[in-house]
């Protein structure tokens, strides 16, 4: 019976209420109409699903937008002016009506826009610093250099958002931990393609076959450039660069939010390393093309390809330089790994490990051609030689040309000790696979290590 009376009394109350709203919201007074609003949504509440109230439902709803907008034009100046008696007022009557995500739209509206501009500038920076350099030099000069602006730009917005922080913990106390952090993530989100276009561009500065033409990493990579362009060590390691500047920002981000709740920390960071999601989602091919550039830049051959004749053949220095290659095959193959632990922290290990096996595969390939022509040097494939009549004539006739001591001197280089050219050949083989031992424990190591850090910063 009590429930029932309390419901026929709300009942009462919002016909009541639906007929004086009016009213109340022609005085203009927000606090006392917000009142009157949350008081009609509770007693809807009450009464249920009343075909009665059917329009006073829709009315309810068509007065709480009224009142959003009305709230709107003094929120906008209240957060302007920081003026936190006023903007705590305005909170609290959106809070009543269920609209408190509108004053995050306006707050973070509001505060991109500095943000945005100080982003902007860069361009007039550049103009100017360009201006002002060629009139001293009277030639065509680039002017300043993203990755010497960028620095100063994360360390404005650490400050601009230190500030935020520290006033949105007197104004809004129950909300700050997420407030500010999304003012940066909305920054991030408008700024992200430009962003990328930047960091692409200051990849391509640091060569100058890339930077006359302004172009970078992902330009070469697409195969719209000429085919003498080649992707260089020095583009990755701009990238890189610029990666490791972002980093310190982020650290820095994390501290001054660490506040927030774990999930809020995780979306920020994330928005403020997105840029570089379109660079690590090449990692590979990068990769790929720097180790194959390099690794022909080893020379295995030796003296192989000068075959017998007067001049002998360097079979040892051949074995040599072989041998030599091993370590640094698999210097180049650890910068790799030190490169996927700096860029993407080991979360494209997967893409690392292919591109070591295609180049590793590729290394190998060469290492046999060479043993092949050795083989051959050194008799131990004489079937091959047998299948090649037109070199066995060649060779009696070259013999036939030369001296005595001229041909026993061939001789002797033509007929070492099989026995002995195969344990250079064992040796070399135990050398490469020990190498690829250490390698593949110091990648275990170094990929463990990269996630374990990773971890760490963001639990810390």
């Amino acid at each position: 019976m009590e429930a029932a009376y309390t419901t026929l009394q709300d009942a009462a109350g919002l016909a009541q209420l639906s007929q004086s709203v009016e009213d109340v919201f022609s005085s203009g007074n927000l606090p006392k109409a917000a009142e009157t609003l949350a008081t009609m949504r509770h007693c809807l509440s009450a009464v249920g699903e009343v075909a009665e109230f059917a329009n006073v439902r829709k009315q309810l709803e068509v007065l709480e937008e009224r009142l959003d907008e009305m709230v709107q034009p003094r929120l906008v100046d209240a957060l302007s002016n920081r003026k936190v008696d006023a903007v705590q007022d305005l909170r609290g009557i959106l809070i009543r009506i269920n609209r408190f995500k509108s004053l995050e739209v306006q707050y973070t509206k509001i505060h991109v826009k500095p943000l945005k501009k100080l982003w902007d500038d860069f361009e007039l920076k550049q103009r100017s610093s360009k201006v002002d350099m060629e009139k001293l030099s009277g030639e065509s000069i680039s002017g300043l250099s993203f990755s010497s602006w960028l620095p100063n730009f994360y360390d404005e917005t650490l400050l601009y958002l230190e500030q935020e922080w520290k006033w949105c913990l007197t104004a809004f106390p129950d909300e700050y931990k997420s407030l500010v952090p999304k003012v940066l993530t909305e920054t991030m989100s408008e700024l992200n393609s430009s962003f990328v276009s930047r960091i692409n561009i200051a990849t391509g500065d640091v060569i100058p076959e890339t930077r006359s033409i302004a172009k970078g990493i992902l330009d070469v990579l697409s195969g719209d450039l000429p085919k003498s362009t080649k992707l260089q060590n020095k583009h990755l390691q701009a990238l890189i660069e610029l990666h490791n500047m972002t980093g310190t920002f982020a650290r820095n981000i994390q501290y001054l939010f660490s506040e927030s709740d774990l999930a809020v920390v995780l979306n920020t960071l994330k928005a403020i390393y997105s840029p570089y999601e379109t660079f690590k989602a090449r990692y590979g091919q990068m990769e790929r093309a720097i180790l194959s550039a390099e690794m022909t830049s080893i020379d295995i051959r030796g003296a192989v390809p000068r075959g017998v004749g007067a001049q002998g053949i360097e079979l040892s220095e051949t074995v040599r330089r072989m041998e030599e290659s091993i370590p640094e095959m698999i210097v180049l193959l650890e910068a790799a790994v030190e490169r996927c632990i700096s860029l993407t922290g080991g979360s494209e290990a997967d893409e690392l490990v292919l591109a070591l096996d295609d180049v590793m595969l590729q290394y190998i390939s060469n290492l046999q051609e060479t043993l092949k022509s050795l083989r051959i040097i050194c008799g131990l494939d004489s079937d091959a030689l047998k299948k090649d009549a037109g070199l066995e004539k060649k060779e009696v006739q070259r013999l036939v040309d030369v001296s005595e001591e001229e041909e026993w001197s061939i001789v002797q280089e033509l007929h070492l000790p099989g026995l002995e050219q195969t344990f250079l050949f064992l040796d070399l083989a135990q050398a490469w696979i020990n190498h690829l031992q250490q390698l593949l424990m110091r990648m275990q190591t170094c990929l463990l290590l990269g996630g374990l850090r990773w971890t760490l910063q963001l639990f810390a």
